[in-house]
C-alpha cells in the first residue's frame, strides 16, 4: 500500500532510516550511512573515470507514466552512459537529491527503487550522497569507474581524418516509440517498447568489449541529439565529419511512425534517448572492429567518416552534397530539454536538418 504521508511528516532521519536504506541495501554494499564511501581498489586498475550528471526528469512522464521510478533509473544511467562513452568498467555512484517537503513517501520510495534496480542493471555501487528540503524535486549523481592497464582513454579529442564514424546502439527507437504512445496512449505500447522509455539501457557492455586494441580514437553519448554528439567531437578533434546518408538503412519503426505523422524520419533517426554511443573507428582497424561487434552481438551503423574540414557536418543525401544544421539540446536556450520538455521535442522533431 502506498504511503501517502509527506516528508515532512515523517523528517529526514526517519525517511533514510527507515525507506531510502532498506531499498538500496542491496545496491550500496554498506557503503552508505557514514560521511565518505571507502572502496578498495586492486592492481588491475589503473585510472579513475569521474562523471557527474543531472536526472532528467523522464519525458515518459508526459505520457501519464506517473511513478518516479523512472527518474530514478535515468539518474543512474546518465551517468553510467557518461562513463560508457570512456569504456570503462563502472565502480560508484554517489547522489545528490533536493526534495520538496510536500512530496509523498511513496513517490521517494519509486525514486529509489529505480536507482536500486538501475544499480543492479549497470552493476554500479551506490556509495551514498545527500538529500535536502528544496521547493522542487531534482537528482544529481557523481560516477567513478574504473580502466585497466590495458584500456586506453578513449576521450573526444583524437579522432583522425578518415576514421569511420559510426553509432553504437539503436537509432530513433526512443523517439518512435515516445511518439506512439503520444498518438495511441502509454497502454498501446507492448512491454519492450514501454521499457525503451521507463529504463533506457546504456552501452557499457558493448564499450569495455570494444575498448582494446585502439580500435576507438574518440567517442561521445548521446544524451542531446547525434548531431551534438558529433559537434562534441568536431570542437574537441578540430575535425569535421561526412554523413552518407544514401548508406544508411532506415529502421521500419521510424519509417512507420514519421509517416503516420508526416515528419521528416531523418529527425527522428538524429534525435536522442537511446543512448548510443557516437564514435570513431581507426580506419586501418575497421575490420577487426566488424569483427568484434558480430562476436558479441554488438549493434552499430556506420553514418560516415571524418573529414579535414573543422566544424563542419556535411552529407550525401539523394547523391547531393549538403550541409546540416547542429539541431541539439542547448541549455539556456529556450528550446532546451531543461527550460521546456515538449517545445524542446518540437525543435528536434521540426528543425530542417539541412541548411538552405
Amino acid at each position: 500500500m502506498k504511503n501517502n504521508q509527506t516528508l515532512k511528516d515523517i523528517g529526514e532521519f526517519c525517511l533514510l532510516r527507515d525507506y531510502i536504506f532498506p531499498i538500496v541495501k542491496d545496491v550500496s554494499n554498506d557503503l552508505i550511512g557514514d560521511d565518505c564511501a571507502f572502496i578498495k581498489l586492486d592492481g588491475k586498475y589503473d585510472r579513475l573515470v569521474i562523471t557527474t550528471d543531472a536526472g532528467p526528469r523522464p519525458l515518459v512522464m508526459d505520457l501519464g507514466y506517473s511513478s518516479y521510478f523512472s527518474w530514478g533509473w535515468y539518474t543512474v544511467l546518465v551517468n553510467v552512459s557518461d562513463l560508457a562513452s570512456a569504456g570503462c568498467k563502472p565502480l560508484a555512484l554517489s547522489l545528490s537529491i533536493d526534495a520538496p517537503s510536500t512530496m509523498k513517501v511513496f513517490e521517494i520510495e519509486e525514486f529509489y527503487e529505480g536507482i536500486s534496480a538501475a544499480c543492479k542493471h549497470f552493476e554500479i555501487v551506490l556509495s551514498g550522497g545527500n538529500i535536502r528540503a528544496s521547493n522542487t524535486f531534482s537528482s544529481h549523481g557523481t560516477a567513478i569507474g574504473l580502466l585497466d592497464n590495458s584500456n586506453v582513454n578513449i576521450t573526444r579529442k583524437d579522432c583522425n581524418i578518415d576514421d569511420i564514424l559510426v553509432s553504437i546502439g539503436e537509432n530513433g527507437a526512443f523517439i518512435s516509440c515516445y511518439l506512439k504512445g503520444k498518438e495511441l496512449g502509454l497502454n498501446s505500447l507492448n512491454i519492450a517498447e514501454k521499457e525503451k522509455l521507463i529504463k533506457p539501457d546504456s552501452q557499457i557492455r558493448a564499450m569495455r568489449i570494444l575498448n582494446q586494441d585502439g580500435l576507438l580514437t574518440s567517442a561521445s553519448d548521446n544524451s542531446d541529439g547525434i548531431l551534438g554528439s558529433l559537434m562534441n567531437i568536431c570542437e574537441r578533434s578540430n575535425c569535421g565529419f561526412l554523413i552518407d546518408f544514401d548508406k544508411i538503412k532506415m529502421p521500419n519503426y521510424i519509417n512507420e511512425i514519421s509517416e503516420r505523422l508526416g515528419l521528416n524520419p531523418w529527425n527522428l533517426f538524429f534525435s536522442w534517448g537511446d543512448w548510443q554511443i557516437i564514435a570513431t573507428v581507426h580506419h586501418e582497424k575497421f575490420s577487426s572492429f566488424k569483427k568484434l561487434s558480430q562476436d558479441n552481438d554488438i549493434k552499430y551503423t556506420v553514418l560516415g567518416r571524418a573529414i579535414p574540414e573543422p566544424l563542419l557536418i556535411n552529407g550525401i543525401l539523394d547523391n547531393k552534397p549538403v550541409s546540416l544544421n547542429c539541431i541539439r539540446n542547448e541549455n539556456f536556450k529556450q528550446h532546451s530539454y531543461n527550460n521546456n520538455i515538449l517545445n524542446h521535442v518540437d525543435y528536434l522533431l521540426k528543425t530542417s536538418l539541412i541548411k538552405k
